[in-house]
């Protein structure tokens, strides 16, 4: 018996598509840039070995509260624009964090927190002239993005499992 689905329920699936893509799209920029300083740039960090794919679930893990809120918000409120909402509150907070990353040192916070603010308000803008767009583009590359964190979390996770176990394989037997 497939209905028809009401508005207010696919604005709701809409503002958590537009969350979970945000976070995945952050943490996984996040880790591009950190690759760039580590690879091409030589630069020691201080990270765990497992940033690669704790990045973008961290970031999953602070958004989807938020993003919980506005998708109650959007279906308390019909005329409330709430995926272009999400993209900005969600993507302010997200490339707050990425120039805080990036720039360190080199702008004032203030100054960061107005150009995360203003490249938020240009991409939610996007995002309210083009809904169709986004929404193909979120229903694309989420999948993708999802697979790429867990192909990370497995690999790492499972790789260094293997080594491990191999090691106390190699190991001598214990003394009686």
């Amino acid at each position: 018996m497939g209905g028809a689905v009401s508005r207010p329920a696919m604005r709701t699936v809409s503002v958590l598509g537009a969350t979970v893509w945000l976070a995945l799209a952050v943490g996984l920029l996040e880790c591009g840039i950190l690759a760039v300083r580590k690879f091409a740039l030589h630069e020691f960090l201080n990270r765990s070995p497992d940033v690669w794919w704790l990045a973008p679930t961290a970031y999953l893990a602070l958004f989807l509260p938020a993003g919980l809120g506005l998708a109650l918000l959007a279906r308390w409120r019909p005329g409330w624009p709430a995926v272009p909402m999400t993209v900005l509150l969600l993507g302010w907070t997200g490339l707050t964090a990425l120039l805080l990353l990036v720039v360190r040192q080199k702008l004032h916070p203030a100054a960061v927190l107005l150009l995360g603010l203003g490249v938020a308000a240009q991409a939610a803008r996007l995002v309210r002239t083009r809904p169709a767009g986004f929404a193909g583009l979120v229903r694309r590359t989420t999948p993708a993005m999802a697979l790429l964190v867990l192909a990370l979390a497995a690999g790492l996770t499972g790789g260094r499992w293997w080594r491990e176990r191999r090691a106390v394989a190699a190991l001598p037997p214990a003394p009686a």
